[in-house]
């Protein structure tokens, strides 16, 4: 397997991204509005997207994009709320806490999307749920 096939390298790469944008971002302080650096942020996410390759948009209607519609409304408005929270605070408590999505969707895919949830996976969940709010707590 080729290492740009896996869902490692860029699940890897999106880590260490996220790790360096939430620090870079507050490390900037208060001198950029959290909304320039919001938009900024999106203004960056096009070129990138449009780069990856294979690239296009399937134009045939289906109910699949009103989910998508959402989906893409629920994370821009997450990711606006995320700014403003990270204006006000630490980033030591807000990003670890913010983390609390991940296992929200682990739970939403297992139930909804019946991905399956063992008990190895619930322990997982359970554990970075517990992590989190251990990080978050201050």
């Amino acid at each position: 397997m080729k290492l740009f096939e896996s869902f490692w390298f860029w699940l890897v790469l999106a880590i260490v991204g996220w790790g360096l944008w939430a620090f870079l971002i507050k490390a900037a302080g208060e001198k950029v509005p959290w909304q320039a650096v919001f938009v900024l942020s999106a203004i960056w996410a096009v070129p990138i997207a449009l780069c990856m390759k294979p690239w296009s948009i399937p134009f045939a209607a289906n109910a699949a994009w009103g989910l998508v519609l959402a989906g893409t409304f629920c994370g821009c408005i997450a990711s606006v709320f995320f700014y403003k929270a990270l204006s006000m605070g630490q980033a030591s408590v807000i990003v670890p806490l913010s983390g609390l999505y991940i296992p929200l969707c682990a739970l939403l895919a297992a139930v909804f999307l019946r991905e399956g949830l063992d008990w190895k996976k619930g322990l997982g969940v359970a554990c970075a749920t517990l992590a989190v709010v251990l990080l978050g707590d201050s």
